[in-house]
């Protein structure tokens, strides 16, 4: 009995100093690992950049669609065929040098989508395919109208950016 019991006790501290290498060597290799990567021991300067990296972020910060502008082409309440009310504001995006042409003919525009909008119901309205489907008609008659004035103009498409319909 008494060899038993020195065998247990010799086992007993060899598992105790086998954890704790294991635990010693596992921190090591975390820490090496953090230090290739970089994250341990990074500094709080910032590094000079290059400038032209500066320029072109500061390009990215602030981008600019010179050539493209964000018209409103209605904005306002329509009765329904229903007698529904419906509140909508929609845009056309184009060009921006097109934009004068597209305001002399504002009013034949905004006079179609009164007159098409105010023939339809409510439950031409419902659902985003009931809309884009108003939307995509209402843009062939904005590109009909364009097309019979002869002017020079490409609406590249056209969003609504309110609509009620209570």
């Amino acid at each position: 009995m008494a060899d038993e019991a020195e065998v247990t006790e010799n086992k007993g501290p060899n598992i105790i100093v086998v954890v704790l290498i294991t635990m010693i060597g596992t921190l090591i290799l975390s820490l090496g690992g953090l230090y290739a990567t970089g994250m341990l021991g990074q500094s709080q300067t910032v590094e000079q950049s290059d400038p032209t990296t500066v320029e072109k972020s500061q390009e990215m910060s602030d981008p600019e669609a010179p050539d493209r502008v964000i018209v409103e082409l209605f904005s306002g309440m329509i009765t329904l065929k229903d007698n529904k009310h419906l509140s909508f504001r929609l845009v056309a995006d184009l060009a921006k040098d097109e934009e004068p042409q597209l305001t002399k003919h504002l009013e034949a525009i905004q006079n179609m989508i009164i007159l098409y909008v105010s023939d339809m119901t409510e439950q031409n309205f419902e659902g985003r395919r009931g809309k884009m489907k108003a939307l995509e008609e209402i843009k062939i008659r904005v590109d009909t109208i364009i097309r019979e004035r002869k002017l020079k103009i490409k609406v590249n498409d056209l969003y609504l950016t309110k609509f009620e319909l209570p």
